[in-house]
């Protein structure tokens, strides 16, 4: 209930004033064939409306588990790096000299 002061003086300026209540004789019975209706519209959006609910959620699964599986078989089938025995770039090894060209005559 609420209790905000000025909420209460407009509800007790519209009772004293006699529009907050419905006069007695008002006939507050529903329209002739609009229960009907509503369960005609309650019925047709739920079976509407769920059906595609369902298959959305189905093929949104579907496709979840597709991309997991997808991406786990390339994970998994990846052929891995290939492995080099010997360097990339290698070491420059110094020229050989023979000990007689660096002889004097």
């Amino acid at each position: 209930m609420n209790h905000h002061p000025r909420w209460n003086r407009l509800r007790n300026a519209l009772r004293e004033a006699g529009v907050a209540e419905r006069p007695a004789h008002e006939d507050r019975s529903a329209p002739h064939g609009f229960a009907g209706r509503v369960v005609a519209r309650s019925f047709d959006g739920a079976h509407s409306g769920a059906g595609a609910l369902v298959r959305w959620r189905r093929w949104s699964l579907r496709a979840a588990f597709g991309a997991v599986t997808l991406f786990l078989a390339a994970v998994l089938l990846e052929s891995p790096p290939p492995v080099t025995t010997g360097q990339f770039v290698p070491i420059p090894a110094p020229e050989r000299l023979d000990l007689r060209d660096l002889a004097l005559p």
